[in-house]
């Protein structure tokens, strides 16, 4: 979610002998994508012919989607000729989370998130008081961890830890943390003389 559209290569191949003319490909999508390309006239294939035609899909939603392509051709004698594909897409919405979501300025604070795209490199950092940038390479399974400073003398209040893509393969996700002064005597403490 948030990042560059998908592209989406499709190759149409003419695997007889005879070519076939005013062939057209249809590309349907589901909800999580959007941007229904028009119908693309891929012209005149001879026999043993292919041409791959790429399209670009903005994502509008996380889930698990299909894409379906039609194409259609004239056949010798003017027979009508179809073939239809479906493929799955799964889009993923990263998430990111801290434990724990509350404590003092010099605690290191432990980051984990979880689909994230594999072998991609996310960079987190604090919405404010003392920057601390991090980076970590994404595992395999699509998740990350990483410790991440709350500084001495920090600033109180809430704050968010952001994780970003600078190859934009990803929106922005963020977790939210409240930074409280640190106790200064054990709670519940009564004084006795």
């Amino acid at each position: 979610m948030g990042g560059a559209p998908i592209q989406i290569t499709f190759t149409v191949g003419n695997t007889g002998p005879y070519p076939v003319y005013e062939v057209r490909l249809t590309v349907t999508v589901a909800a999580g994508l959007a941007g229904t390309p028009p119908p693309l006239d891929l012209g005149k294939l001879a026999g043993g012919d292919s041409v791959s035609t790429t399209v670009s899909l903005p994502i509008v939603a996380a889930g698990t989607d299909q894409v379906e392509a039609q194409v259609v051709g004239i056949f010798r004698e003017e027979t009508l000729s179809s073939a239809t594909v479906q493929v799955g897409i799964v889009i993923h919405q990263p998430v990111l989370r801290v434990n724990p979501a509350v404590g003092p300025p010099g605690l290191v604070v432990a980051a984990t998130g979880a689909n994230f795209p594999p072998g991609a490199v996310v960079t987190l950092a604090w919405d404010r008081g003392v920057p601390a940038t991090m980076a970590a390479t994404v595992a395999p399974d699509g998740t990350v961890q990483l410790q991440v400073l709350v500084f001495h003398h920090d600033l109180l209040g809430e704050r968010l830890l952001t994780a970003s893509s600078g190859a934009g393969l990803f929106g922005p996700v963020q977790a939210p943390f409240l930074v409280v002064a640190a106790n200064q005597e054990p709670l519940g403490f009564v004084e006795r003389r």
